[in-house]
């Protein structure tokens, strides 16, 4: 009997010693999302449908969501009140992107191209790709746009992100087949992996630096590229735990520099910090609030906000993330709107 007391005494001590020499760890236990408001109602007796993406206009304090399923664009104000809506271009196909640039022009990546209408969703022109290898073939199904209103568009077609300024004049592109070789741990030592051949870029984002981050749906990692195109890392783990990526299909980056990411089958929401460290897993399967239902895509906003899409029960929620004790976000915005 004494000997075991002796016995676990030393090893309590033997534990605290590990645990101060330890680097520490942040756990999602820390983390919690806190549910703002849900985006379901689209005007009188009218609700969301397959919502393909939302874009947050910072300038103009509205909230875009692209309705693919009633083939149009609901726009909210802050608040999550709508305001108004218009139809998507006629006869192009289905919409997969939007963004707003600061001539308060609103661009679709609809059946492929991009659409440039007006604030009010009066079609002006459509983008002409031309000038650089595959411009002709351009198959845009995601769009986004940075602080300098440059703009990112994902080539479908042929597996690749294609950089433009301002004036849609061509930068660079990422992806296709000049792909770099990633250093991973495998089981305690670095090995070398190529970046698999099939890429499958599922979502885009920019960061305030610059940095692009590409989702590969498929091979379950977020790659990250610096703004002249050059590979930085991979973040994230490809498998089935829940905080693994399994299907990993948004990317967004928040106020304070967290990377987001959705993973659909895991009905999660990772976060990592710029490293690539994991900080947390959240969500789960629901329909509640702060509970997800396969998530496909993210996005935020400078207060904070996140804006995660739930194509299959047409919602859009807006959720906070906070850490115990603080708000992590330097303003937290609540708002007495009820859940659909």
């Amino acid at each position: 009997m004494a000997a075991q007391k002796t016995y676990r005494r030393w090893m309590g001590r033997l534990l605290v010693v590990v645990a101060l020499l330890s680097p520490h760890v942040v756990t999602a236990q820390e983390y919690q999302l806190v549910p703002v408001l849900s985006l379901t109602d689209a005007g009188v007796d009218s609700k969301l449908r397959s919502p393909s993406d939302v874009f947050v206009d910072e300038k103009n304090h509205e909230i875009y969501v692209v309705d693919s399923g009633n083939k149009r664009v609901v726009v909210y104000n802050m608040e999550g009140f709508f305001q108004y809506q218009f139809a998507l271009p006629a006869g192009v196909g289905e919409a997969t992107g939007l963004v707003v640039n600061d001539r308060d022009e609103v661009l679709i990546a609809v059946g492929g191209k991009v659409a440039v209408c007006d604030f009010r969703g009066s079609l002006l022109e459509y983008v002409n790709f031309y000038g650089f290898p595959g411009a002709e073939g351009m198959n845009v199904t995601r769009l986004k746009i940075d602080k300098n209103n440059d703009y990112y568009a994902l080539d479908a077609g042929k597996r690749r992100v294609v950089a433009f300024d301002s004036d849609w004049n061509y930068r660079l592109e990422i992806g296709g087949e000049d792909l770099p070789t990633i250093k991973k741990e495998v089981r305690g030592k670095e090995q070398e992996r190529p970046m698999v051949k099939s890429l499958s870029i599922g979502d885009i984002c920019v960061d305030d630096e610059g940095l692009i981050y590409l989702v590969d749906s498929m091979a379950s990692y977020v790659f990250v590229f610096n703004d002249e195109g050059k590979f930085l890392r991979s973040i994230g783990e490809p498998g089935s735990a829940f905080n693994t990526l399994s299907l990993p299909n948004g990317v967004a980056v928040d106020s304070q520099g967290h990377v987001l990411v959705v993973d659909t089958t895991s009905h999660g929401l990772l976060g990592y910090d710029k490293e690539g460290r994991l900080l947390f897993a959240l969500g789960g399967l629901g329909q509640g609030k702060g509970r997800l239902y396969f998530p496909k895509f993210i996005s935020t906003d400078r207060d904070g906000g996140i804006y995660i899409v739930e194509p299959f029960i047409g919602r859009v929620q807006v959720l906070n993330l906070r850490r115990f004790g603080s708000s992590i976000n330097k303003a937290e915005r609540v708002v007495n709107i009820s859940f659909g």
